[in-house]
C-alpha cells in the first residue's frame, strides 16, 4: 500500500512527512515490547504467589489434621476443644 507523501510543517519550522508515521510506528513497537516484558514479569510473580498460597493452605490443613488426630490420644481433652485447637493450628500456620 502506498501512503501519500504529505508533508507537515511543525512548530520548529521543519517539514516532515512519512518520517513522523515511521517514528510513531517504532514507538508503538517499543511500547508493545515493554508491555509484553511487564506482562511476563508479573505473570511469573502471580504464578509464584498462587503456588505459595496453595502450599500454605495445604500445610495448614495438614497441621490442623495432625492436631485433631493427636488430641484424642491425650487424656482429659474435651472433644469440642479438638476442633478448636485444630482451627487454631490451621490459622497459626497460615500467616
Amino acid at each position: 500500500m502506498h501512503l501519500p507523501s504529505r508533508r507537515v510543517c511543525l512548530s520548529d519550522g521543519k517539514w516532515r512527512g512519512r518520517v513522523m508515521l515511521e517514528d510513531k510506528a517504532q514507538n508503538v513497537i517499543a511500547d508493545m515490547s515493554a508491555l509484553l516484558l511487564l506482562i511476563v514479569s508479573n505473570a511469573l510473580n502471580t504464578v509464584a504467589a498462587i503456588l505459595m498460597l496453595l502450599i500454605g493452605l495445604w500445610l495448614s490443613g495438614r497441621a490442623s489434621l495432625f492436631v485433631v488426630t493427636m488430641l484424642p490420644r491425650a487424656p482429659h481433652i474435651d472433644p469440642m476443644l479438638q476442633s478448636s485447637f485444630g482451627s487454631l493450628a490451621r490459622y497459626l500456620v497460615l500467616p
